[in-house]
């Protein structure tokens, strides 16, 4: 199963399963905040990581994270894949963390 979002520049984002289960698993401070985590894609602010790596940096702040913690970062790479004919978007959720 995966989880298909737009961000605020009309992107479309998915988050499959086995990436949820690698961000529980090394950010154990995220069990339980998938919802978060799709709300910091539809909503957050992004910044593109230097030399054009196509990897994308989304956070946005919560009040009610860990203690000591203020934001959801999640990071997505931005690719296109081919299908057929076409090249079509893939843009896909590779971990997220709490800062």
């Amino acid at each position: 199963m995966k989880d298909v979002v737009i961000d605020k520049w009309g992107h479309e984002i998915y988050l499959t399963d086995e990436r949820w289960q690698h961000i529980m698993t090394r950010h154990p401070d995220m069990v339980g905040c998938r919802a978060q985590l799709l709300l910091t894609l539809q909503t957050g602010e992004r910044e593109e990581k230097p030399y054009g790596s196509g990897k994308y940096f989304y956070w946005k702040k919560f009040r009610h994270l860990r203690p000591g913690r203020a934001k959801i970062t999640v990071i997505v790479k931005f690719e296109m894949r081919k299908h057929g004919t076409s090249l079509l978007p893939n843009n896909f959720v590779t971990t997220a963390y709490q800062i």
